[in-house]
């Protein structure tokens, strides 16, 4: 995931191409069929540092 997003209705996170694809034709979320809107998404950022932060880690120990 590189650029997670997360539904201010319903908290789930998606990466963002992906649930904007789903959106395409669906107007719910995929995990719990809340109504979703493409306004209801925001950037995760949050879980974008955590990504993020364990690449790091992961690329470090490949290092050692």
């Amino acid at each position: 995931m590189s650029e997670p997003v997360i539904s201010k209705k319903c908290g789930h996170s998606f990466e963002e191409s992906a649930i904007l694809s789903w959106l395409r034709s669906k107007n719910f979320c995929p995990k719990c069929h809340e109504n979703l809107q493409r306004s209801d998404l925001v950037k995760n950022y949050s879980l974008k540092n955590a990504i993020e932060y364990m690449r790091k880690q992961e690329k470090q120990k490949g290092n050692e």
